[in-house]
């Protein structure tokens, strides 16, 4: 989370709207599908093994590609 917190401070300093879903109640595919079904049109995807390897994910809504 303290990632997450990061990137969300810094996207916010640009003046890019952004919402971190930090609800642990949720698995992240409820969360995906939760987002996508509102129109967000890009997700950041950040896990486990992505931090490890110093990267992240963004995926568009609209075709699924993944960066």
């Amino acid at each position: 989370m303290q990632k997450a917190n990061e990137i969300f401070t810094e996207l916010k300093k640009a003046n890019i709207r952004v919402h971190l879903d930090d609800r642990d109640n949720y698995t992240p595919g409820w969360k995906f599908n939760n987002w996508e079904m509102k129109g967000v049109p890009l997700r950041i995807e950040i896990g486990p093994k992505d931090l490890q390897k110093g990267e992240v994910r963004l995926v568009k809504r609209n075709d699924g590609v993944k960066f």
